[in-house]
Order: C-alpha cells, then sequence, then structure tokens
C-alpha cells in the first residue's frame, strides 16, 4: 500500500476487503501464501488449508486472518513510514461494525450516515426525541466525541443530549450529558470531553431535546480515544466486521456475499513513501497459469478528503521460492 508524498500522518487507508479471495487451482505447482496490504484481524487464526481451492468472505466457520503480522522480507518487514494508528484524532469510527436507532428517515437519512464521515451525508428522525447506537469491534475507551450540524434546518439541531456506554448493549451508564448546546452554523462541528469515561463495546448517543420543531437531524457523530499517532512503524489495524457503512447503491454495514467483511486501516507517520504488506493466510496451494486470484474492495473516502482515497491496495501471492505474484 501506497500514498503520496509529503504528508504527515495522513490517512492512508480507511478501506474495506470483502468477499472471496480465491484460488482456483489446477495441477500441481508452487505452493503460497496469502497476503495483501492490510493487517490480519485479531481473530483466532484459521488452520492451514488444503490443497486446492480456496475461499473465504470472513463469515462464522470459515477462515479468519491470522493476527496482526507485517510480511517479513529479506530485509526485514515490509512496511515503511506506516503506524496501525489510523486517524490523528484518535476516531474510533473504523471499529465501528454496527449503527442502530430508535428512528430514522430510510433509505436516504438513515442512521449509518453518521458514521461515514461525510457531512453531506445525515441522520433524520421524525420526533424530537431519538437515540442512535454504536456497536464496535472491540471495547474502546471514548474520552472526547464530536456532533456535526447537518446540511439545514437549524431547529432540528440537537439541544440537549446524553452519552451512554455499555459493556453488554442491555445495561447502560452515563458518561456524559450536555444541554443547551448551539452550533454555530450548517456542517459546524462541536466536539465535547467524556466526564466519566469508561471501557465499552456499545456507545449510545441519546438526544432528548431539539431547538424546535418534533424533527431531530445530525451529519456526524465520531467518537475518539484521544490517541495522535507516533512516528513509530506498526502492523496496519484490521477488523472482521460489518460492510462499508455508505456508498451510492448499496445496503450499509453487509458484505458482498454475507454479513462480514474485512477493514483496515493505518495511518502515514512521516513524509516520504508508505506502505504495508500484511499476511492474512498461510495456505497449501498449486498455482498454474489457469489459477485466478479475485477479491473486492470497497475504497472509503476518508472525512471526504480526496488526497486520502483508499484506493491502493490489493492482494498478493508469496511463493515458496520467495517470489511474489
Amino acid at each position: 500500500m501506497s500514498h503520496r508524498s509529503g504528508i504527515r500522518r495522513g490517512v492512508i487507508a480507511l478501506a474495506v476487503l470483502a468477499t472471496s479471495t480465491a484460488g482456483v487451482v489446477a495441477g500441481p505447482s508452487q505452493a503460497g501464501a496469502l497476503d495483501a496490504s492490510a493487517s490480519p484481524s485479531l481473530m483466532t487464526p484459521a488452520a492451514d488449508a488444503a490443497a486446492g481451492d480456496f475461499s473465504t468472505s470472513f463469515e462464522s466457520g470459515q477462515p479468519q486472518p491470522q493476527l496482526s503480522t507485517a510480511e517479513a522480507g529479506p530485509d526485514g518487514p515490509r512496511q515503511q513510514n506506516v503506524s496501525g494508528t489510523a486517524s490523528s484524532n484518535g476516531s474510533l469510527l473504523g471499529s465501528v461494525t454496527g449503527v442502530t436507532a430508535s428512528a430514522e428517515n430510510a433509505p436516504g437519512e438513515v442512521a449509518a450516515n453518521l458514521a461515514d464521515a461525510n457531512p453531506d451525508s445525515k441522520w433524520l428522525a421524525f420526533a424530537s426525541s431519538a437515540w442512535v447506537r454504536y456497536q464496535l469491534s472491540t471495547p474502546a475507551k471514548a474520552v472526547r466525541y464530536s456532533l456535526t450540524s447537518a446540511n439545514d434546518a437549524p431547529e432540528r439541531d440537537p439541544k440537549d443530549f446524553t452519552l451512554h456506554g455499555s459493556t453488554d448493549g442491555i445495561t447502560w451508564a452515563d458518561v456524559d450529558r450536555r444541554t443547551g448546546v448551539d452550533f454555530s452554523g450548517r456542517f459546524a462541528t462541536r466536539t465535547f470531553s467524556v466526564t466519566a469515561p469508561g471501557t465499552y463495546a456499545f456507545y449510545r448517543l441519546d438526544v432528548t431535546a431539539v431547538h424546535s420543531g418534533g424533527i431531530v437531524q445530525l451529519a456526524d457523530w465520531d467518537l475518539s480515544d484521544g490517541s495522535t499517532g507516533s512516528g513509530t512503524a506498526s502492523p496496519m489495524k484490521t477488523v472482521v466486521g460489518s460492510g462499508p457503512i455508505s456508498g451510492f447503491n448499496i445496503k450499509p454495514l453487509v458484505g458482498w456475499t454475507g454479513v462480514k467483511a474485512l477493514r483496515y486501516s493505518g495511518g502515514h507517520t512521516a513524509d516520504g513513501r508508505g506502505y504495508a504488506w500484511n499476511r492474512l493466510f498461510d495456505v497449501d496451494l498449486p498455482v498454474t497459469a489457469k489459477t485466478t486470484l479475485s477479491y473486492t474492495i470497497f475504497p472509503d473516502m476518508v472525512a471526504g478528503d480526496l488526497e486520502y482515497p483508499s484506493t491502493y491496495a490489493s492482494l498478493d501471492l508469496r511463493f515458496t521460492d520467495g517470489t511474489y505474484l
């Protein structure tokens, strides 16, 4: 994975790798290991695949990627200027695997839009009070959060709201409460420190009042663990969870062939070239001229910034003689 030079601590990838990584084989050849420009997940590694076809869409019961492991080359790990921290502001959006709400205006103004880091989309509910909930892939401690106002109708902006945290999605603790909040205009972001932070797998934003009327709307809701990244190289971060959050013609938060997808992210730690190769699966597959490798990547945009589209990503094969596809 690479990115143009001159960017310090920029997000170089926030993408979704999904459907199958399939090798259709025939005849004897070299066995290989499947690698990708993304880091493996934190799930239990699968046993080495038997010789023959291999595919996975990361569903339960299918092969799961290895733990975060940088691919080793003759001169050390095959990575440069990359950190597993995806965002300079510690955003937890890359760990969001589910978004639910008390109400939404489908199909265009749904709750999943809050987690897409794109202020041009929004969540709207035909109620003066409503809630939205994030589920994270792993529990995290949010120390601050931000809300971004939508494109129109300032009377629909949240005025009073409470942030809750939960370990199981059932029992909730109040971690922050605000009243009388104003936004300076449209697409304006307000950031708040969490008064009673804790480590939770679920967070819920409960809007109890808007400025007037009977509709609540919001463009974005971000959570942050307060991390700022570092100049120290580390493997790319990967979470097996739901599919992409938003797109022009997709159902949000599902994969291509099921409900799972592999999400990977990282940060560019210094000026100059940045890249990372990470091992996903060890396989035993004969490869011939008729072998097919297929996969699907959804290039999420990072905060709507065209400088950081996650398009420089691919899967690769490493053969037993040390060469790559």
